[in-house]
C-alpha cells in the first residue's frame, strides 16, 4: 500500500488473517487506497509470533 512510510509494511485484512498464526499485528485506522470505493481495513505487522505453548516433559 502506497500510504506506507519508509520501513513499514501495511496489509489489507485478508493478508492479516492468513498471516496472524505467525506475525502479530497492530490495527491501523481504516484507509481510502488506490483502486477502492471505500475505506479498507489495514493492519501493520509488528514482530513474529512467539509460541506460547510447551510440551510437557515426561521424566
Amino acid at each position: 500500500m502506497a500510504k506506507a512510510g519508509p520501513r513499514e509494511i501495511f496489509v489489507d485484512v485478508n493478508t492479516f488473517q492468513a498471516a496472524r498464526h505467525a506475525l502479530e499485528f497492530k490495527q491501523l485506522p481504516s484507509m481510502h487506497v488506490k483502486g477502492k470505493e471505500h475505506p479498507v481495513q489495514v493492519f501493520m505487522p509488528t514482530g513474529v509470533m512467539i509460541n506460547q505453548k510447551k510440551d510437557a516433559v515426561e521424566d
